[in-house]
């Protein structure tokens, strides 16, 4: 992935390549330190709602954060380095993520709040995953140019 800022191409495209680089490493990172976060809290042989509640709390208040960048990217005029099919597909994802999350803080899924934080972290990665694509194809782009 470094080769993706070391290479010579057009300043419109490294910006973009620069960017898409930084939002999946943050979407990634976020990810990781919140599906760590709950295990030093459970004990053995049991899934504790509330540790899961908690957890999606701030899986929802992390995403909403990195909600909140993108638009402030968008609104400041920072080209947008997705392909529009992962943008739309993208932005469902981190919806239905959130939401998730949101039903998992209120309680909707009871004893089986694992369940929920499970679903929405899956989600996540998938948006984590969808962003890779974008920075590995930007690479075969100047393999073949």
């Amino acid at each position: 992935m470094v080769s993706v800022l070391g290479r010579d191409r057009a300043s419109k495209s490294a910006a973009a390549d620069v960017l898409s680089l930084r939002i999946m490493l943050e979407v990634t990172l976020l990810n990781a330190a919140l599906a760590v976060f709950p295990l030093p809290f459970l004990e053995p042989g049991t899934l504790e709602p509330g540790i899961w509640r908690i957890a999606s709390g701030l899986h929802l208040i992390g995403g909403i954060g990195l909600a909140s960048f993108g638009i402030y990217r968008y609104r400041i005029g920072l080209p947008d380095p997705d392909p529009l099919w992962i943008s739309v597909l993208v932005t469902g994802l981190s919806v239905i993520s959130l939401l998730v999350d949101f039903a998992n803080v209120v309680g909707v899924a009871g004893a089986n709040a694992f369940s929920l934080f499970l679903a929405a972290l899956l989600l996540s990665l998938t948006v984590g995953g969808l962003k890779f694509i974008v920075v590995a194809g930007s690479i075969f782009d100047v393999a073949e140019s």
